[in-house]
C-alpha cells in the first residue's frame, strides 16, 4: 500500500465497503451488498480490486453446509486508508482556508469601496 490519497478508495463502493470494514473485524458478501446497495457482479469487481491491492483479505468457508465468503481489512489496508483519509482532509482544509481568504479579501475590498465613497477625495 501506498502512503498519501490512494486511488483504490475513490470509488463509491470501494469507500462504502471500507467505512463498512472498519467498524467489525469480519463481513459475510451479503451484509457488504446490503449496505454498499449495489449488485452482486458490482461489489465482486469491487472487491477484487481491493484484494489485489492487499487492502482486504478475503476467507471462505462453508457454515452449515452453505457457503460463507467473508472480508476484512488488512492492518495494511486500514493504514492506507486512515492516510488517504487524512490527506483529504488536509486538501479540503487547504481548499477552506483559500475560500476563507478569498471571502475576506472580496469582503475587506467592498469596505473599502464603501469607505471611499463616504470620505471625499481630498485635493494636495
Amino acid at each position: 500500500m501506498r502512503e498519501g490519497m490512494d486511488d483504490i478508495f475513490y470509488s463509491r463502493v470501494r469507500l462504502a465497503v471500507v467505512a463498512h470494514l472498519l467498524q467489525t473485524e469480519w463481513v459475510s458478501f451479503t451484509d457488504l451488498q446490503s449496505s454498499a446497495e449495489v449488485t452482486r457482479g458490482n461489489l465482486a469487481s469491487h472487491l477484487a480490486k481491493l484484494i489485489a491491492s492487499g487492502a482486504i483479505e478475503e476467507d471462505k468457508r462453508i457454515v452449515n453446509q452453505r457457503p460463507l465468503t467473508r472480508y476484512r481489512l488488512t492492518r495494511d489496508g486500514r493504514a492506507a486508508f486512515l492516510e488517504h483519509m487524512t490527506q483529504v482532509q488536509r486538501v479540503f482544509e487547504a481548499v477552506r482556508l483559500e475560500y476563507a481568504e478569498a471571502d475576506a479579501a472580496a469582503a475587506s475590498g467592498t469596505a473599502m469601496k464603501k469607505i471611499k465613497r463616504a470620505v471625499p477625495a481630498t485635493k494636495h
